[in-house]
């Protein structure tokens, strides 16, 4: 088709896209990936902590019901260094605590850590929360936080209480 201005016909084919039009919708694509993927991590971050604090509220729940059934108390040992939870019950003949069994441990992912511990009231690097036999348990609290990078990230957060006479497990 003749051109009015130059005398030259116009060679583009009439439906294409040109290369600049090609690399913008590429930058636009890649910019929605890089914001749903940063977005994904947060998620990520919180089904852990979620799941984390579904474990250890179990792990509890289970302590409580053992105490109870098999009359004797049981030992919930936090360690925030190790990122670990488990549940001991002291042997019959010597009274040294032993692990009920290897099921009732639980690991915290990498991403979920244990951000404060307060037994009785008091504030603790790690330790024991013991349930009794009457249904009751030390009163505790556990605060578990997702790994935030850098200052001004927001931290997700899930707090397990202990109830004192009840030994009942409260999650928030």
């Amino acid at each position: 088709m003749p051109s009015f201005f130059s005398g030259r016909q116009d060679i583009r084919p009439a439906g294409g896209f040109t290369l600049l039009e090609m690399l913008l919708v590429c930058a636009i694509i890649l910019v929605m990936v890089a914001t749903v993927s940063a977005s994904m991590g947060g998620m990520v971050n919180r089904s852990h902590l979620r799941a984390t604090a579904a474990r250890v509220s179990t792990l509890a729940i289970f302590a409580r019901s053992h105490a109870l059934t098999s009359g004797r108390k049981v030992v919930m040992a936090v360690d925030p260094p190790q990122g670990e939870v488990s549940l001991l019950q002291p042997e019959e003949q010597s009274g040294e605590l032993v692990l009920i069994d290897e099921s009732w441990r639980a690991r915290l992912p990498q991403d979920v850590a244990i951000d404060h511990l307060e037994i009785d009231g008091r504030q603790a690097d790690q330790g024991e929360i013991t349930f009794y036999a009457e249904g009751g348990a030390q009163s505790a609290t556990i605060v578990l936080g997702t790994a935030g990078e850098g200052q001004n990230s927001r931290r997700a957060q899930r707090t397990l209480t202990i109830n004192k006479i009840t030994g009942r497990v409260k999650v928030e």
